[in-house]
């Protein structure tokens, strides 16, 4: 995800690298010969001024192998993945501990680590633990997301009526940036119907969108909820579900 194709494919040193390098080495293979391996085409990408986005550094020094790093950026927005391959998965007779790191990011920015909806703060460092098999994603973003707006749900629907509704996202400083807002609307049972939820993609920060109550949808208190899901904020409003009463009820 973060080379420079052109300039490898210029580079002499890097192309015998990879000639005469095994790389798809058992484990313990990788772990005998792989500093050596790393080593040396860290001083071919440097000399191709291929620089890495970002560092991990483990609190011991130790290298952190089998680490795949992934970066995507959607506008001013940006995501970071780490994950460590499930053939560095401990033995039974080692540690099974998240390893301490410290992830140093190129420059500061609002983080935010997705999948618990932690608020890191604005920072270039990201202080973690690194498991295999276990995913870590954060989102890198210009501004602080404060609070969603859920607007355009009324108090009561009929049977059969649409429901169109606003989700737009307050930033502190307010920004137009990419979001994904997951929306899901709950029945009176507490069951979540999945043919009214979705994800909304909001190329500035704002989107609309509607669905459709059934004829027959039950009768009771109903609950939108959307949670923007690079920041984990959430906002949710109820409405009521009526009985249809016009001329055309049970046709």
């Amino acid at each position: 995800a973060f080379l420079s194709l052109p300039s490898l494919r210029n580079h002499d040193g890097l192309r015998t690298i990879c000639k005469r390098r095994p790389f798809f080495a058992g484990r313990r293979d990788r772990q005998q010969r792989g500093r050596t391996c790393r080593d040396e085409i860290a001083t071919a990408l440097k000399a191709a001024a291929v620089e890495p986005p970002l560092k991990i550094v483990s609190r011991d020094g130790k290298d952190l192998l089998g680490c795949e790093v992934v970066c995507f950026a959607d506008g001013p927005a940006q995501y970071l993945g780490v994950l460590q391959g499930r053939e560095y998965i401990r033995s039974a007779g080692e540690s099974r501990d998240p390893v301490p790191v410290r992830i140093v990011l190129p420059r500061k920015a609002y983080v935010y680590s997705v999948r618990d909806g932690k608020d890191l703060g604005w920072t270039d460092t990201i202080e973690t633990g690194i498991e295999p098999a276990v995913a870590k994603l954060y989102a890198l973003l210009p501004c602080r997301v404060e609070s969603l707006a859920l607007t355009g749900i009324k108090d009561a629907y009929d049977q059969g009526a649409a429901v169109d509704y606003a989700v737009e996202s307050k930033t502190l400083p307010q920004a137009e940036i990419p979001h994904v807002f997951r929306v899901e609307v709950t029945k009176p049972d507490g069951e979540m119907d999945p043919l009214y939820g979705r994800n909304l993609h909001a190329a500035k920060g704002k989107a609309q969108a509607a669905f459709t109550l059934a004829l027959n949808d039950v009768v009771g208190n109903w609950k939108i909820a959307v949670a923007d899901v690079a920041s984990g904020k959430t906002t949710e409003r109820s409405f009521s579900v009526k009985k249809r009463t016009d001329a055309g009820e049970g046709r």
